[in-house]
């Protein structure tokens, strides 16, 4: 079949699995190597839609529909006249559905996701997936063409007259990389704060899992403090630096910190890009609205569409991240500080022992708390574990987590329903410790002292911005800028990055089964037998 934007026309069914749009669509997905599993997963979201749809307007309702490629993902968009009608509001499946389209839009939309609009007497749905490459080796990565790129244009520049060098380096590619950095730092204010609030008032739409979820949040506050503690430590042993004015224990300026962390009001946060403070301002939204309830419905729709347009920026902004390195690495060659170079090799061992460690720490917990063999968990958790490995992408095996938590190691699907789309949305962990890492190296490079109020604001602000998710090359920006460091150096660790990213991934989604593992024997979600 040839994909193309031309509106087709079929009819809903009672049971939509055979509807030549679910068949258009699971055809258009094979073609492009999605694998089996991927296609079913994406294939039953888009039927179950559809069915309420049918079950609301009748069976035999005329639709069009057309199968098209946007902004690097595939969308199957279904147009359905009559009043509006939102199953994300409305139907049986409602509450648990919010909720998944919720987190998963957090991800960035690095995942499959359905999402519903009424535009001129017509209900929209529309189910996407990325085109990514299902087996992304280093060759298929644009970052690392990038940071190609970047060498031969900073040699190219190096070889110039010394007025054509300046020109080129300070009119050309400094002004173009500062305004790429500033786009990223710009809309990383409204991410978060849109991101975080739209999360805590979903936990609101399951009622009988709203007790589960804040266990299941405090779950991850312990684990990402977990991985900035080991991180830090590790970091020190290849970074610190200690001198005067280092190590301060000072409590006065502990408490100055903490009272730092609270904004005077609500729009100066944002004013001044403020990310400690913008998520104490978005926890404190959220909560609020969240007890307010039903009284706030309105507002809480209003945040629900801010935040499919803020992330639809952030389609666009990603498309951007590639440039981030080249740039970085054509000026810092290009100006003779190519010796900064040589450093990345503490970067990349720091990340493998930080992952390799706390890895073990978790399987030595699972089987002392829990009697369960981490090997076990492990080997059924293979295949997802070799997806995150082979695309780097730790949203790549979503559909093979729900499957291999659910048929592998019995977990309820009530606890994994909501736990996998919130774990792959809220801990994440490979920004956690690359964040940690890359700050911990430029107080190195640019002999700034390790305090005791800099390793405090470094938790802080490492545990804000995993939760919120912004992104790694963006969670770089935050924090060089929050601690006064030149961001200029975010390009360079974006290519010591590509080397750590795969097993990173891999490693970060071995954790993920292990921490669901013994949440779930903890919570009465999977009995250790079972398993």
């Amino acid at each position: 079949m040839k994909m193309n934007k031309i509106f087709r026309k079929s009819a809903l069914q009672s049971d939509n699995s055979s509807n030549p749009i679910i068949e258009e669509g699971k055809e258009v997905l094979e073609k492009n190597g999605f694998s089996e599993g991927d296609i079913e997963y994406f294939a039953d979201r888009m039927i179950s839609v559809l069915d309420d749809y049918a079950e609301h307007f009748g069976e035999g309702t005329e639709v069009e529909y057309a199968i098209r490629k946007r902004l690097g993902r595939l969308e199957a968009a279904v147009y359905i006249p009559g009043e509006k009608y939102d199953p994300f509001e409305n139907g049986d499946d409602s509450r648990r559905r919010k909720l998944e389209k919720t987190l998963t839009l957090n991800l960035n939309s690095q995942v499959s996701c359905i999402d519903h609009a009424y535009l001129m007497g017509r209900n929209v749905v529309s189910g996407s997936v990325p085109l990514s490459s299902k087996h992304k080796t280093i060759l298929k990565d644009p970052v690392f063409w990038a940071v190609i790129m970047g060498v031969i244009v900073g040699l190219i520049c190096l070889k110039l007259p010394e007025n054509a060098n300046k020109f080129v380096i300070d009119d050309v590619l400094n002004p173009v990389y500062k305004v790429i950095l500033n786009v990223l730092s710009g809309v990383m204010g409204p991410v978060i704060f849109i991101s975080l609030v739209t999360s805590i008032i979903a936990l609101d739409s399951v009622n009988d899992l709203t007790n589960m979820g804040f266990k299941i949040f405090r779950r991850f506050l312990r684990v990402i403090l977990f991985f900035v503690l080991i991180s830090i430590a590790v970091s020190m042993v290849f970074f610190a630096t200690f001198g005067p004015g280092g190590v301060d224990f000072s409590p006065n300026q502990i408490v100055s910190m903490l009272i730092g962390i609270i904004p005077v009001n609500i729009i100066s946060p944002f004013l001044e890009n403020n990310t400690p403070q913008l998520v104490v301002l978005a926890f404190v939204s959220g909560l609020a609205l969240l007890l307010l309830g039903d009284r706030t419905e309105e507002l809480c729709n209003i945040l629900h569409q801010c935040n499919d347009w803020i992330m639809n920026i952030m389609k666009i902004v990603n498309k951007l991240l590639p440039i981030v390195p080249f740039f970085s690495i054509a000026i810092a060659i290009g100006q003779g500080n190519a010796g900064i170079f040589k450093e990345g090799w503490k970067f990349i061992a720091a990340s493998y022992i930080i992952f390799t460690v706390c890895l073990i720490f978790k399987a030595i917990k699972l089987k002392l708390v829990t009697k369960i063999s981490p090997i076990k968990v492990l080997k059924k958790a293979k295949p997802a574990i070799v997806t995150g490995f082979t695309t780097s992408s730790t949203s790549a095996p979503l559909a093979q987590i729900y499957e291999i938590s659910d048929k592998e190691l019995h977990i309820r699907r009530e606890f994994s329903s909501f736990w996998v789309p919130m774990c792959t949305a809220m801990l994440a962990l490979k920004t956690t410790v690359n964040v940690v890492v890359a700050t911990m190296m430029m107080t190195e490079i640019f002999g700034m002292p390790i305090s005791l109020s800099f390793l405090f604001v470094l938790v802080i602000l490492t545990t804000e911005m995993s939760l919120a998710s912004p992104g790694t090359v963006g969670s770089w920006v935050i924090a060089f800028e929050a601690f006064s460091m030149p961001t200029d150096s975010v390009g360079l660790f974006a290519a010591y990055r590509i080397f750590t990213i795969n097993y990173s991934t891999a490693a970060v989604i071995a954790y993920s089964f292990l921490e669901e593992v013994e949440a779930a024997y903890k919570m009465g979600a999977v009995e250790a037998e079972k398993i």
